[in-house]
């Protein structure tokens, strides 16, 4: 990742959490994964979740069970993408270029680039799109 972005949006449901995982793999994936998010914030990057789930408690405890609540500068919980991206590129000041969004859906992908933000799509059976 170049340092030309600044700000990294996640989707929680199925992007970060891996609801459907056997157990054997779930806890390698959250290993690898707590060591990569704690990468992207010593390199300076600003780490944000944005998410419809519509349990905010699970999100929350599940950050805190893998110790990396902390390196989350914003969790926000909303129904729109669209919404939430132009709110977080508001609020941390950064241009379209600045910013990836990772999400499981094609279709917040497809918003995510509309708006000229790099977007990768994460799917557990065609791997990163």
């Amino acid at each position: 990742m170049t340092n030309k972005f600044k700000l990294i949006v996640f989707d929680f449901d199925d992007t970060l959490l891996l609801h459907n995982a056997f157990p054997r793999y779930r806890k390698e994936y959250e290993k690898t994964l707590t060591v990569n998010i704690q990468q992207l914030f010593e390199m300076g990057k600003i780490l944000v979740i944005a998410s419809n789930s519509i349990m905010p408690e699970t999100l929350r405890t599940t950050l805190e069970e893998l110790n990396i609540l902390h390196l989350f500068t914003k969790l926000l919980i909303g129904r729109n993408k669209e919404s939430m991206l132009k709110e977080l590129m508001k609020d941390f000041s950064v241009a379209p270029q600045e910013v990836v969004f990772i999400d499981d859906q094609m279709h917040n992908i497809d918003i995510g680039r509309r708006l000229g933000i790099k977007s990768i799509n994460v799917s557990r059976i065609q791997g990163i799109m």
